[in-house]
């Protein structure tokens, strides 16, 4: 009965799924642009999270521009977005 129990308990542990939200980062330090993936309930407990894990992974804050936002895709012309003329 206990190992049902142990089975029933990690299945649905595996199928819980988090929400999150995206951190991203352009670091002017070398020219590049970084995304994170923040737990949403994180995020919306303590929004000053999002800089602090970015001095935890290496950034200098003072040289980054950063946002967090729900789409976890660049939107350029190679995925659907289009300029217009």
């Amino acid at each position: 009965m206990q190992l049902t129990h142990l089975k029933n308990y990690l299945n649905n542990k595996t199928m819980e799924t988090k929400e999150y939200v995206y951190l991203w980062v352009l670091d002017f330090n070398d020219a590049q642009v970084y995304k994170y993936n923040i737990e949403k309930r994180l995020y919306n407990e303590e929004p000053e999270c999002c800089e602090d894990y970015m001095q935890r992974v290496g950034h200098e804050i003072s040289n980054v521009q950063w946002m967090v936002s729900p789409y976890d895709e660049v939107l350029d012309e190679n995925n659907g977005w289009n300029v217009a003329d």
